[in-house]
């Protein structure tokens, strides 16, 4: 019986490996931007190439959708998102140094090649800077396409220390990273983001959502699971 029952075990074990179907997690996070508070949720499932990450973010007046497929350092491979609000649905697929974008954009057709040349896109930033936080770098230059215009904007990361912060009641030792834009308009935005030493989860950011001036924005991991 107990040789019967481990064979069953293992046969369950090599089904789950060759198929890739590896355990997902899904990540909640809350967001405030003066008196309006968004829900994030995601579900990042792991799969032979890197990770399928869907989201959704509810406010009072939008939903917004993002389905990410992702390689194993968390680089944006293709990007499909949807805005119900300012009625934009797109598609997109990263080739070499483009990103082919293809759908409707505020409620018109829209179809474009955006140059992301040299460096990683990393569309669910700062989720997707886990992977460098738990690298030996100590920093990291990227591309994120801003999905309220579609243009693309180079960015820098930067681990500046090892700091402990108070999330849900409790204290944990993060490393804070500092994110700006490269170049010139890195004197006039930036963002502060912690991950955890642990394994580099992302816990909290705070930054203008939009251009200097913009209301701060600061998003907390509410739960993980």
């Amino acid at each position: 019986m107990g040789r019967k029952l481990n064979k069953i075990v293992f046969s369950l074990l090599v089904a789950v490996f060759c198929t890739g179907a590896l355990p997902a997690e899904t990540l909640i996070y809350k967001e405030v931007t003066g008196n309006d508070t968004v829900n994030l949720s995601f579900t990042v499932t792991p799969n032979n190439t890197g990770y399928l990450l869907k989201g959704t973010a509810a406010g009072k007046d939008f939903i917004e959708n993002r389905i990410i497929e992702m390689d194993k350092e968390l680089s944006t491979v293709s990007w499909n998102y949807s805005n119900s609000k300012e009625k934009t649905e797109i598609t997109s697929k990263k080739e070499e140094t483009r990103l082919l974008v293809n759908g409707k954009f505020k409620n018109k057709k829209y179809s474009k090649a955006i140059a992301i040349e040299k460096y990683p896109l990393k569309q669910m930033f700062p989720y997707s800077l886990e992977s460098f936080v738990r690298s030996n770098e100590n920093s990291l230059i990227f591309w994120i396409v801003n999905p309220a215009d579609m243009e693309p904007v180079n960015m820098i990361a930067s681990k500046k220390s090892v700091e402990t912060i108070t999330l849900n009641g409790k204290p944990v030792e993060t490393w804070f990273v500092r994110i700006t834009i490269t170049g010139w308009k890195g004197k006039l935005w930036h963002a502060n983001a912690w991950f955890r030493k642990a394994d580099g989860r992302y816990l909290k950011y705070v930054g203008a959502k939009g251009p200097p001036g913009a209301p701060l924005c600061t998003i907390t991991l509410a739960e993980e699971k």
